[in-house]
């Protein structure tokens, strides 16, 4: 294959190193783009010679820029080449061959090929899992058909969302119920990806589900698609986030490249859930008894019914299995009671309230947001009618299937033909918000989207959808709406800009520090200048959504990554005096008259907190709160992060430099090893938990030290 006229099959490396640092061979902009080309054909078509040459080329010109865009195309990843001839283990051990004679390659990528190369088991554990999944799909696609074996897959996992009150599903995989839901949406992708390799004839239907799903081994399915999704998870930690593999006695261990990164995540997910439940305590408590339990509410509403809403038991072929008898009265009592009603569950507000804090808006904003032509309040509203009918189903079998899990499982999904759900829907909304509500709630395997059933646990089944309405009952379907405006830009139906800037203004403002956002200068944009004191404060705002995996974490990443190049940006620019006049105009002082600079990254989750990159990464959340009382609740009681009665600039420093908070949780930290014994060699991960006793002694020691009290 030709590069800028050179034959890179047949000329030596030695001979491609010097005509590179000759200067013969330029990777510019668009000779790179060339470049990318051919990687991408050998490793894809594959050609061994071509792609170690094209490969070598690319590290040899140490180009952060372009060897970060081979990463992220995934060229590298063992998970592309699933039941695929895959040649990334011999060129990446050709490389690093050449890198012991000759010393080519700069450190961070020898480790990074390193990793990959010691990661090549990945493959053969790749391959076997997906055969695996692919055997289970066609034996029983065949058998069974589409809508039956995409049911019971359904059904295996909701039965695991319904009420405890059951027997203990068939689980050894010590899987949590979202990481089985993860798996569950891979297997279900991949079965509607294959749907037409079943036959339209003889389609059998499935009787006897729980016998089904142990003489076929659902949780080993389960665990093989989990594998698989794990794999990919360490490939994205390697290329972007410079996680390494290396050689243990015991097998593989993967490391961070930094632990204070490592724990910045991990605390990142535990900050995250510890204010979820403050928030849902308080939320609680403020509402108190003026709310009723949707669950309490779904049984009110079946005593007004009386048996006019039931359940059916049928019996075919000396099977039976309950389904849904949906007269049209039942849906006047649900206009009347919910639709047209100014209710609030206390699940709704619990709900609102986290999700007003995690996206930073009032909750007076909850009912401007709209998209999709359905607003936040018509949409929990329907979802609400549809998790009422999943309890009266739940109670149905609780109280007549006996634990009988065979009749469980072919009574738990609802089956229910587009026209039906849609004229149930009409009777409830409008045809433009019914459509709305299923394209939210449902996925399609003609859409471009990943399936993930959590936040889309209605599956469009061609005529059909299958509705799984305990997932459903815990699905997080508000923020893939979030997800959507995040993509489209939309926040607000009143067009307003991203809430984050705005926030953190309105704090300084609360706190009686002048500052400016939005500025415009030469190289670029800058968030927010504030001055506290004779202190300045360059700050860069990055609103994203809260990681829910890998892939999202890496856009977090991105963003704060981009926010510590625009820092370093603008700290040259004040440093060169080019935003003097700006600073003497607002501020009434130069650059060089401040006591001190301070810059930071705030970012709208909690993920990557810290003090581990070049400039401070901080969340918002605690930020607003520094701003406004500084006060922080302890078990051991209250303590403030102000040194005076005020905010001053000596806080600032302590909160960016100095953070007792921060350094306490970190601090509290232990490593708990897991073992990946899917893969050979095995692979060991070091996860960080949190010390609750160590953090209490830590909490206790910081308020009985400092002189701060309650205000």
């Amino acid at each position: 294959m030709l590069y800028q006229g050179i034959n890179l099959r047949h000329t030596p490396l030695d001979k491609l190193s010097r005509l590179l640092k000759d200067g013969i061979i330029l990777i510019d902009k668009l000779a790179f783009k060339e470049l990318q080309d051919i990687i991408e054909y050998s490793m894809t078509k594959p050609s061994f010679k071509d792609a170690l040459s094209s490969l070598f080329l690319l590290f040899l010109s140490g180009n952060d820029e372009y060897i970060a865009k081979i990463k992220s195309s995934g060229v590298l990843r063992y998970s592309r080449y699933i039941n695929r001839k895959c040649i990334i283990a011999p060129v990446l051990s050709e490389l690093l061959n050449y890198e012991k004679a000759h010393s080519y390659l700069r450190n961070e990528d020898k480790e990074y090929l390193t990793s990959l190369l010691l990661l090549s088991g990945a493959s053969i554990s790749l391959n076997k899992a997906y055969i695996t999944i692919r055997d289970f799909t066609y034996k029983n696609l065949r058998k069974y058909g589409y809508i039956e074996i995409s049911k019971i897959v359904l059904a295996y996992v909701d039965y695991i969302f319904m009420s405890t009150d059951y027997n203990q599903v068939p689980n050894p995989t010590d899987l949590t119920k979202e990481e089985i839901a993860e798996a569950a949406s891979y297997i279900l992708y991949y079965i509607s990806s294959n749907r037409d390799i079943c036959p339209t004839k003889n389609l059998r239907v499935i009787y006897n589900y729980e016998e089904f799903i142990i003489q076929n081994d659902i949780e080993h399915i389960i665990d093989c698609a989990w594998a698989m999704l794990q794999i990919k998870e360490w490939e994205i930690l390697t290329e972007c986030f410079g996680y390494q593999f290396k050689e243990d006695h015991d097998g593989l261990l993967i490391e961070p490249p930094h632990i204070m990164l490592d724990k910045s995540i991990r605390l990142g997910y535990i900050r995250t859930e510890l204010q979820y439940e403050s928030c849902l305590f308080r939320a609680y408590s403020s509402i108190g008894s003026s709310a009723i339990s949707i669950i309490d509410y779904a049984t009110k509403v079946q005593e007004t019914l009386g048996n006019r809403f039931t359940f059916e038991y049928k019996e075919e072929f000396g099977f039976g299995r309950y389904v849904m008898k949906f007269p049209d009265y039942v849906i006047d009592v649900f206009k009347k009671m919910i639709i047209d009603s100014d209710k609030c569950f206390k699940e709704d507000v619990m709900y609102l309230s986290l999700l007003g804090r995690e996206q930073l808006i009032t909750y007076s904003d909850l009912e401007d947001i709209s998209i999709q032509g359905i607003s936040l309040k018509e949409f929990l509203k329907i979802k609400n009618i549809f998790i009422i009918i999943g309890q009266w189903l739940n109670e149905n079998l609780k109280k007549n299937a006996n634990n009988n899990l065979n009749l469980t499982y072919r009574s738990l999904i609802p089956i229910l033909s587009k026209e039906a759900i849609k004229e149930l829907l009409l009777q409830l909304t409008t045809e433009e918000k019914a459509q709305s509500f299923l394209d939210i709630i449902s996925w399609s395997p003609q859409s471009e989207r990943i399936l993930d059933i959590q936040y889309n646990p209605f599956i469009n089944m061609g005529d059909f959808y299958a509705m799984p309405l305990n997932i459903l009952a815990n699905s997080n379907s508000i923020r893939n709406l979030y997800a959507l405006m995040h993509k489209s830009n939309e926040l607000l139906s009143n067009g307003q800009d991203d809430p984050l800037i705005q926030i953190i203004k309105d704090a300084f403002n609360y706190s009686n520090k002048p500052c400016i956002t939005n500025i415009k200068y030469s190289k670029g944009d800058i968030d927010i200048i504030a001055k506290i004191d004779n202190t300045l404060l360059v700050l860069e705002c990055k609103n994203t959504l809260h990681p829910t995996s890998a892939h999202d974490m890496r856009t977090t990443w991105n963003h704060i990554t981009k926010g510590q190049k625009q820092l370093r940006k603008i700290q040259t620019a004040i440093e060169n005096k080019e935003l003097d006049n700006l600073l003497e105009n607002v501020f009434g002082t130069k650059s060089k008259d401040f006591e001190s600079i301070y810059y930071a990254v705030i970012v709208s989750n909690r993920l990557f907190v810290g003090n581990f990159l070049s400039y401070p990464v901080r969340s918002s959340n605690d930020f607003v709160n520094l701003l406004h009382d500084g006060m922080i609740v302890t078990s051991a009681g209250e303590y403030c992060q102000w040194v005076g009665d005020s905010l001053s600039a000596r806080d600032i420093y302590n909160y960016f430099h100095n953070n007792l908070e921060l350094k306490i949780l970190e601090q509290s930290m232990i490593p708990v090893r897991f073992e990946y014994d899917f893969i050979q060699p095995t692979v060991f991960r070091d996860w960080y938990c949190l010390d609750k006793e160590e953090l209490i002694t830590r909490i206790d020691d910081l308020y009985n030290s400092t002189h701060h009290t309650t205000k």
